[in-house]
């Protein structure tokens, strides 16, 4: 068993608009560039506009700026149209009872693995049946793993992932409903901060301070920020932004996509509404 480290690198497509934009990226970080524009401040937009995928990501020169600023952030639309096209059916208002949970599900398992596929692993060499030798890297048991749920809804994240990879610890934390700071830990492992990964489970979010809270109690309990990653299925402009800073950076984050901001209403735009409702239908 060999002791190198592997970390996971964002995809192709996404690294490439990186490199490529770089300077670019970096000269507009230092002006002081808003990459998602007006789109934030769209609160009062009204419902009938019709949106576009990750626009607050954009493309080209914007996509690089983007890039840039959160590279702890791994999206998934932009890179796969069949993500894209997911997406689209789990935000028509007509798709319902078990459609949306089948596409849920689907979305979900992808996001799964890909956040299991965002932190160091060993390094082994293990023989196949054929008797050869093949070097690579293994997945974490679930023994290893924790996620960490603060919301109804968030148990329904937690049951995929069971599906996904069996038996994991669910950890259920509550926290305030007005200010969002957590209030009971108590359901966490003693020995949390030995775990190779721990997942914090938000379906969709409109704000950032719950998950902010939820990771300063793992690294209050000694979990290194480098074991943690944020799952989601989408999230608004200014959350991203805000865990891109969490930990200077070190949590990962994984989502399915970044919606375009949020209404005067305090909804995402476009949204996919009450996501634990719509999976229970």
């Amino acid at each position: 068993r060999s002791s190198q480290r592997r970390r996971h690198t964002p995809p192709v497509s996404m690294r490439a608009i990186a490199r490529t934009g770089a300077r670019a990226a970096a000269a507009a970080a230092a002006a002081g560039l808003s990459v998602a524009g007006g789109l934030a401040a769209c609160q009062g937009a009204s419902e009938k506009r019709s949106f576009e995928a990750c626009e607050a990501i954009g493309d080209g020169f914007r996509a690089a700026v983007w890039a840039k600023r959160h590279e702890n952030i791994t999206v998934l639309e932009p890179e796969n149209d069949q993500i894209g096209r997911l997406l689209t059916a789990l935000r028509d208002r007509r798709t319902t009872g078990a459609d949306f949970r089948q596409i849920a599900d689907r979305l979900m398992s992808l996001l799964f693995e890909l956040a299991l596929a965002s932190v160091d692993t060993d390094e082994v060499t293990v023989t196949t049946p054929e008797g050869y030798g093949y070097t690579g890297t293994m997945p974490f048991l679930s023994r290893s793993v924790v996620a960490v749920v603060s919301k109804d809804d968030a148990s329904i994240l937690a049951e995929a992932l069971r599906r996904t990879m069996g038996d994991v610890e669910v950890c259920k934390v509550t926290c305030d409903d007005t200010s969002k700071a957590v209030t009971d830990s108590s359901s966490l492992p003693a020995d949390l901060s030995e775990r190779d990964l721990v997942l914090v489970l938000v379906p969709v979010m409109n704000d950032h301070h719950r998950c902010e809270h939820l990771v300063e109690a793992l690294t209050q309990r000694g979990v290194d920020a480098g074991s943690i990653v944020v799952v989601a299925l989408t999230m608004s402009p200014d959350v991203a932004d805000k865990l891109s800073k969490i930990e200077g950076g070190a949590i990962g984050v994984v989502s399915a996509t970044i919606d375009s901001g949020v209404d005067h209403r305090g909804f995402l735009m476009p949204g996919l509404g009450v996501f634990h409702e719509r999976y229970g239908e």
